[in-house]
């Protein structure tokens, strides 16, 4: 199908990021001290003794592209709770996982081309062992990007998003 805006094809590739931006701007030596990461979970030990750490999970950020049957899905990081993040581990290969409620998180990176998405509230959904957690914009995210998720997007806007992220994905490995 040809783009309304411009009349090319896109391709819609899915936009992923593979590490939380709080880890990607990391010096590689404090990152191997302080980050316990998989292409899944996540979690950072704070510098000084008696801070906070964080945690943070990979999801996917359902996007409805208008004029499309597809559904692109963002692959994005959400941060969460200390407590949440161990009800994820906990639940990580339960068939049942996804009766857990939805628990609240932030968006963990940053969307080129948009005000700050970091820390953007989000909710995160646990969806069964074999995929990933399900993000949904927070009802009370007032931002352009949670804006144009709730509203959809057309092919051209995806491909403008795949443009900036440099093809498949960015966020370090």
């Amino acid at each position: 199908m040809r783009c309304e805006t411009c009349g090319e094809e896109h391709a819609l590739l899915d936009p992923a990021f593979r590490r939380p931006d709080a880890v990607v701007l990391m010096p590689p030596g404090e990152r191997a001290e302080r980050v316990k990461e998989d292409d899944d979970l996540c979690a950072i030990r704070a510098a000084e003794k008696g801070k906070r750490h964080w945690y943070y999970v990979r999801c996917v950020l359902p996007v409805r592209i208008h004029d499309r049957d597809e559904v692109l899905m963002w692959g994005i990081w959400a941060e969460v709770s200390e407590e949440d993040f161990e009800r994820v581990v906990d639940h990580w290969e339960d068939p049942a996982q996804e009766r857990l409620p939805a628990m609240e998180a932030k968006l963990a990176n940053t969307i080129p081309g948009y005000p700050p998405t970091v820390g953007l509230p989000v909710h995160l959904r646990l969806t069964g062992p074999a995929t990933r957690p399900e993000l949904v914009i927070a009802p009370e995210a007032d931002h352009p990007f949670a804006t144009l998720l709730r509203e959809g997007v057309d092919a051209h806007t995806v491909a403008g998003w795949m443009a900036t992220m440099g093809g498949e994905g960015r966020g370090g490995g």
